[in-house]
């Protein structure tokens, strides 16, 4: 689980420096070739996603 959760912790930071730089279509883009199957992750992604613009909002 240690492993599983660095891995996952690395690319939400890969995520978030995606947020700084790029576009939303380029962002979305880049998830679905990251893990174009993956249920777990794109709910993970989806609520950081969230979350993030919920901070650029205020």
């Amino acid at each position: 689980m240690g492993l599983i959760g660095f891995v996952l912790t690395t690319r939400i930071e890969r995520v978030h420096a995606g947020l700084e730089i790029s576009t939303g279509s380029v962002r979305m883009t880049r998830w679905r070739v990251w893990q174009p199957n993956s249920i777990p992750h794109h709910l993970i992604f989806i609520l950081y996603f969230h979350t993030a613009l919920s901070d650029y909002a205020l």
